[in-house]
């Protein structure tokens, strides 16, 4: 009776988090990446977040173990609360209160309902542009024509279709077919053509590649499995490598080829680091980029100080505290990963750590579900939810 009485609550505790999750992708999609944002007060926003946040604390009571684990992930939550509220990103807290409360729900729940939502968002948002209910801007930069369909910028929606990628190809594994692959292949060109946004159109590509070698050739899918271990400190190396080339930029005739490569990124790094500098807490700095350019509010050549690098830009606003906390228990993921050997995953996060180097989604929920795989490291369970 008593063991029945802890599974209805558990699985009460898992669908309140997938309802709760579910509602928080579609409000931060609206605000943060759509165009949409702009017809709707803010106020709103804030009122269905605090909902949402009240209903993942109640998740707690209904699914609560005490152990050094869990007490470990209320530090994380306590920490990301202290940094988001001294820095102005408060958003941190919510991030932090849903990895850990995810901890209970298996993870590809967590894959149906994000890419459920975001597509469906995609489409709907990409509709209103083209019937023109909202915007679709077209940005010229440097002979770089780019559409943003809707979205708040052109790099918007083909970031958003890499991370969807990843989900979509995590949720079919084997049962990936030609015609599935195709479809990917041909949006992404797509996307690309459209909006000229590099990172994600390579990397999907590289993504489509690997896991075609691994779902025809055992021998691939072996070696991969072989080597799979050499990934475990992935996010730490890809990190520590943002940094030093950021760091050292202009030393040599290389890091400027690379820097060109990269549409500036080495260097508004660099400058990041040397006028902000690096601190345990973080601080508050209002960052500005080319989305901000459209919208009027900074001059491109005297205030454009955004930080594309993940890694640089968690280390410079959150701080080394926050930063170190959360490549750690990414390391720890990795390391449980590749002992499952959950090939598809370990693809995946190897990616997204390559991803992070350049682009700035690594803990933006509203773009990728990855970062909630932290959440089964505070688990007393033994993470049979990891697999999908």
């Amino acid at each position: 009776m008593e063991e029945s009485l802890k599974q209805s609550l558990k699985l009460t505790a898992t669908s309140i988090f997938l309802i709760n999750f579910t509602i928080w992708i579609i409000i931060n999609f609206v605000n943060n990446m759509t165009l949409l944002s702009t017809y709707i007060n803010n106020s709103v926003f804030i009122v269905i977040r605090l909902v949402v946040i009240v209903g993942l604390i109640s998740t707690e009571f209904l699914d609560f173990t005490v152990n050094l684990k869990l007490l470990f992930g209320y530090v994380f939550i306590l920490l990301s609360l202290y940094i988001g509220y001294r820095n102005n990103y408060t958003i941190l807290f919510d991030t932090a209160l849903l990895i850990v409360t995810s901890r209970h729900v298996k993870f590809s729940s967590i894959l149906k309902c994000f890419f459920i939502s975001s597509v469906s968002m995609a489409m709907f948002t990409i509709l209103l542009a083209k019937i023109g209910f909202i915007d679709n801007r077209v940005y010229y930069q440097l002979g770089r024509i780019r559409a943003s369909l809707g979205f708040g910028y052109a790099t918007f929606l083909p970031q958003l279709f890499f991370f969807c990628s990843l989900v979509y190809i995590q949720l079919r594994k084997k049962m990936l077919t030609f015609i599935e692959v195709l479809v990917i292949v041909i949006l992404d060109i797509y996307l690309y053509r459209i909006s000229d946004t590099r990172n994600p159109f390579v990397l999907t590509l590289v993504l489509v590649v690997l896991t075609m070698l691994i779902n025809r050739s055992s021998r691939f899918e072996q070696l991969f499995i072989k080597i799979s271990p050499l990934f475990t400190p992935i996010f730490l190396v890809t990190a520590l490598f943002s940094y030093y080339f950021s760091k050292n930029y202009g030393n040599n005739g290389f890091s400027i080829i690379v820097n060109n490569l990269l549409s500036g990124r080495l260097g508004l790094g660099q400058n990041a680091i040397l006028q902000y500098g690096i601190h345990p807490l973080g601080q508050k700095i209002d960052l500005f980029g080319g989305a901000a350019i459209r919208y009027g509010n900074i001059s491109y050549l005297n205030d454009y100080n955004y930080i594309d690098s993940s890694y640089l830009q968690s280390l410079i606003l959150y701080g080394t505290i926050f930063s170190m906390f959360v490549l750690v228990l990414l390391t720890f993921v990795m390391i449980i990963l590749v002992e499952k050997k959950q090939v598809y995953l370990v693809l995946s996060m190897l990616l997204i750590a390559i991803h992070s180097m350049i682009d700035p989604q690594l803990i933006m929920l509203w773009y990728s579900p990855f970062l909630l795989l932290i959440g089964y490291l505070f688990s007393s369970e033994t993470n049979t939810n990891l697999v999908t």
